[in-house]
């Protein structure tokens, strides 16, 4: 999944990113207007050590924490962030008292926002972050120069941490109009922001985050399609100071015993490597950013993974996203790049019946907005201009972006011209000639392949545009079977 994703300079001249610090001074989420002019917003010299994007459901719709527990959860992972990275510093003996165990919600994930902000593990640099070795040289001669005073390495690591809140970020309701203008400005490049940070979800037990639209689409842009990338919080646990919840052994449902043990064993693997982390972190005399902190949160996910044995207990919350996704790009494939024939394809409805299927739950003027944004930012890169267009025309009408509903799907039709017979015929060279085994094989586009008849096909759609033309409301368009397909 190729993303695009921005410099600090791009987001310090898009985006309000607020300091850990300034967080951690609020005393309820307080909307955007408010504290405009009072907070201290990273300017393009700030360029942070981390830069954390919180996604979280709004529990009403005038205020998104009328309670002030999503915000105690943000200023309690916040502070164990600024210790996990104090804990790695130290001798054994103190980081046992500033971080006594790694198995708490809350603290095995700010362990892993702490190994990034030390230049550790494979999502440690972002365009939007100081290099990783270099924050590590950085952060570790300030905390030498700070002496015994703790305090002060711990404000001044706090206001190097940026955080990005939506309604403490971006204009809210009710809006002037320089403020609608800037709202929807961060709106149309949210994106990518999430691809830009570590993304922090907050979670609840058996809540329906995976099917809330804004909720999905942060949490799957900010993946990289990853399922370890984004780090989720289980808010209810976090307040109770439990342990993690560690999957139960999977059951599974095959009927060759050969495999039912391979996947027994994986979980049994997975579940020592998880135990072996936090182990480790208890054991190393000496300061751990000197050799190498464990990994504890993707031997978490990767147990997670492991031990769900149906659709009904799958822990990767984007999921919906991933299908819905998948189930556009192999329909195009099939009906556009291996097609001889020109195709009139009707995008607007084919997107909104996904979302509907996919039950990913969004208000009626968002829905195609979501949709395409989650098409966007999808595995094949040469629909991505088209994509990017349907966004724009979006943008452009507004009577067609306010009429998705299950009544009255707006019609985006497309035309679709064929690829040239000598580019379309490498489609047959390879087997599986279906275009589900094709999307798999046009997906990885950051390895090449084993077989050149891959390698020529994807060379060949770098080298040309993809031909589509947007066609006027009230063209004819296929039968309706095309999309239903989509979702067969």
């Amino acid at each position: 999944m190729a993303q695009n994703r921005l410099s600090w300079n791009e987001v310090a001249s898009s985006f309000h990113i607020a300091t850990a610090a300034s967080v951690l001074s609020l005393n309820s989420m307080t909307r955007h207007q408010e504290v405009r002019e009072k907070l201290p917003w990273l300017g393009k010299d700030g360029r942070p050590f981390a830069l954390l994007f919180i996604s979280h459901r709004w529990e009403t719709l005038e205020h998104p924490d009328p309670t002030g527990r999503q915000l105690a959860a943000i200023h309690a992972f916040l502070r164990c962030v600024i210790r996990s990275v104090e804990a790695m510093l130290v001798l054994r003996q103190d980081r046992l008292v500033l971080v006594p165990s790694l198995t708490k919600e809350g603290v095995l994930q700010a362990e892993e926002i702490a190994r990034r902000m030390l230049g550790f593990g494979p999502f440690s640099n972002s365009a939007a972050s100081i290099d990783g070795a270099d924050r590590r040289t950085i952060i570790k001669d300030y905390f030498d120069s700070c002496g015994s005073d703790r305090e002060r390495f711990r404000a001044w690591l706090s206001d190097r941490i940026g955080v990005w809140l939506d309604y403490t970020c971006m204009p809210q309701v009710p809006l002037s109009r320089e403020e609608e203008i800037e709202f929807r400005r961060t709106l149309d490049t949210l994106d990518l922001l999430a691809a830009s940070s570590d993304l922090v979800s907050l979670r609840n037990q058996d809540d329906d985050f995976s099917t809330r639209g804004w909720c999905l689409l942060e949490s799957f842009l900010a993946s990289g399609l990853s399922f370890s990338k984004g780090v989720y919080l289980n808010v209810d646990k976090m307040e109770k100071t439990e342990d993690v919840s560690v999957p139960s052994p999977p059951v599974p449902k095959v009927a060759n015993a050969y495999v039912a043990e391979v996947l027994t064993q994986g979980y049994e693997q997975d579940l020592a490597a998880f135990r072996d982390a936090c182990e480790y972190w208890l054991h190393v005399e000496g300061p751990l950013v000197e050799s190498w902190p464990p990994d504890p949160w993707t031997n978490y996910r990767s147990l997670q993974g492991s031990a769900f044995p149906d659709a009904g207990s799958d822990p990767n919350p984007y999921r919906p996203a991933l299908e819905l996704v998948r189930s556009l790009e192999v329909a195009l494939i099939d009906r556009w790049l291996m097609s001889p024939d020109a195709h009139v394809f009707d995008l607007g409805k084919a997107v909104g019946l996904l979302m509907r299927h996919h039950r990913i739950r969004c208000a009626d003027s968002t829905e195609l907005r979501l949709g395409f944004l989650f098409a966007l930012n999808g595995w094949i890169d040469a629909f991505r201009p088209m994509f990017r267009e349907c966004l724009r025309q979006l943008s452009a009408d507004a009577n067609l972006a306010a009429a998705a509903s299950p009544a009255a799907s707006p019609m985006l039709a497309v035309k679709l011209s064929p690829l040239d017979a000598a580019t379309r015929n490498q489609f047959g060279r390879a087997s599986p000639n279906s275009a589900e085994s094709w999307r798999s094989r046009l997906a990885k586009s950051q390895t090449r392949s084993a077989e050149s008849a891959v390698n020529e096909l994807r060379e060949a759609l770098e080298q040309q545009s993809l031909m589509f033309e947007f066609l006027p409301l009230g063209h004819a368009l296929e039968p309706e079977q095309i999309i239903e397909d989509l979702i067969g």
